[in-house]
């Protein structure tokens, strides 16, 4: 059965505002809607990452658009910092606000999916599929939804723990605790929010998100994923380095209906794969509508 979608803008891609339960105002990119589509897709980004970048941007065009909606969503903790000043819109007057990876928190994640699930939902009335890309993964495996709010999960190279930067920013447990100290110092003084700089990739991180990243209970993406019945595909590329990891962790999974999809050469963007993994998606999503 199909279900029109009047209420949607038509023509091309458009720019679309997002409200999420606690106030913040998320950005997101909606691409036409077919005439009579059957599914709706929602697309995250990973740390750092934004809607007009990797699979949120490669994907919707690829994955059946004429018969699913597509919002590819940017997170709060989109790129890796950003302002938003004065009167913008969503933003109280005279607030100043800053977000991005370098200020992420782990209960935004969350939040912001929920948001753009419910976004869809209200306009649409079609079963909503979430596909998330690296952290956006993880924030999904971490949301746990019901069956009454999301049809189908879809991971992309998911980010399975928020400390696998801490061997590259630390070369010793002496120098962890040193940072460690000063966050904490930092955060009982109300500071939370101040940086702390590291050597790599991201290259800050607030003392709030660090000590949150420190501690991080084992285990609490793959207990996530299986803690909600919704079919699941996990998918990567054969050629990044945590191939072996997901190989494992999906046998480790224990949701009824699930699926997996290597694919050979592919990196972590997918460059170059992207027909191939869109195909991957398109049959997960046509076999559960």
């Amino acid at each position: 059965m199909t279900t029109a979608v009047p209420v949607l803008p038509t023509g091309g891609p458009q720019l679309v505002d997002v409200p999420a339960e606690d106030g913040v105002l998320l950005q997101g990119l909606l691409y036409p809607p077919p005439p009579e589509p059957v599914a709706a897709v929602l697309h995250v980004h990973g740390k750092g990452g934004n809607f007009y970048s990797g699979p949120p941007r490669t994907l919707p065009p690829l994955v059946a658009p004429d018969r699913f909606v597509h919002l590819a969503l940017n997170l709060r903790c989109h790129d890796l910092a950003y302002s938003r000043l004065g009167d913008a819109a969503g933003i109280a007057t005279g607030r100043e606000a800053a977000y991005g990876g370098m200020w992420e928190r782990l209960d935004d994640g969350p939040t912001d999916l929920r948001a753009g699930v419910s976004w869809l939902r209200e306009r649409t009335g079609l079963p909503v599929f979430v596909v998330g890309h690296s952290a956006g993964g993880y924030f999904l495996g971490d949301w746990s939804p019901g069956p009454e709010e999301v049809a189908g999960r879809v991971f992309l190279s998911p980010l399975t723990s928020v400390r696998f930067p801490l061997s590259a920013w630390f070369t010793d447990d002496a120098a962890l605790d040193r940072a460690r100290a000063q966050a904490q110092q930092l955060v009982d003084r109300g500071d939370g929010h101040l940086l702390l700089p590291v050597p790599a990739w991201y290259f800050a991180i607030s003392a709030d998100s660090f000590l949150e990243r420190l501690a991080e209970r084992p285990g609490r993406w793959l207990d996530g994923c299986n803690a909600s019945p919704v079919p699941l595909l996990l998918a990567w590329g054969g050629a990044e380095t945590r191939a072996a990891a997901w190989r494992e962790l999906f046998d480790r999974m224990t949701v009824p209906d699930r699926v997996c999809a290597e694919l050979p050469g592919a990196g972590h963007e997918y460059g170059g794969q992207e027909a191939a993994l869109a195909g991957e998606i398109t049959r997960f999503v046509d076999a559960r509508v």
